[in-house]
Order: structure tokens, then sequence, then C-alpha cells
């Protein structure tokens, strides 16, 4: 089973039970495979312990291209100190 088109097709090794199942893996590796083509990292002046992976965010005061995109938490450290308070830094890749 292929995930993907063209240049960027990846071949699937695993045998499943169903085409659905099939199907559905390489659905599911794709997106994973897509998701990862775009990342960002920030570190928040202000902390906040609301934030967690796998939720979904929307940008705002960068280019276009970054405001535009969907993205998904994938990490979230917090940290506090004398110096800075409390700060949350966060990994994003580009949601499918």
């Amino acid at each position: 089973m292929l995930a993907g088109e063209g240049d960027n097709a990846k071949r699937r090794r695993e045998t499943h039970a169903t085409e659905a199942d099939a199907l559905a893996a390489a659905s599911a590796e794709w997106q994973r495979i897509q998701r990862g083509a775009a990342t960002l990292s920030l570190r928040l002046a202000r902390g906040r312990a609301e934030l967690s992976p796998e939720q979904r965010a929307r940008l705002s005061g960068f280019k276009v291209d970054i405001n535009g995109t969907n993205w998904i938490i994938t990490k979230v450290r917090h940290a506090v100190d004398g110096a800075t308070g409390f700060t949350t830094e966060l990994d994003l890749e580009r949601e499918m």
C-alpha cells in the first residue's frame, strides 16, 4: 500500500486484515508525514498553563503563511524562574 503521491509516496510494508484497514493506515501515515513538513517553536513571554499537546492553535502577528496555517501543539514546556517568571515554550506542527 502506498501513502502519499508522486515523489512523496511511501510504501507501507505492514499487512492489514482488510483493504479499509490498509487505506486507513496509509491515510494516517500520509497525514503524519505532511504534518511534520512545517514546524514552529515559540517561547511565550507569559506562561499559558492551559496549553497542552494535541491542542489546535491559530497564530497571529506573524507572516501571512504562518497566521493562515492551522497548527497542532506537539510539545509544551512550562518553566518558572526568578528572572522571567512563568513562561511556556511550544513546539507546533502544521495540521493536515
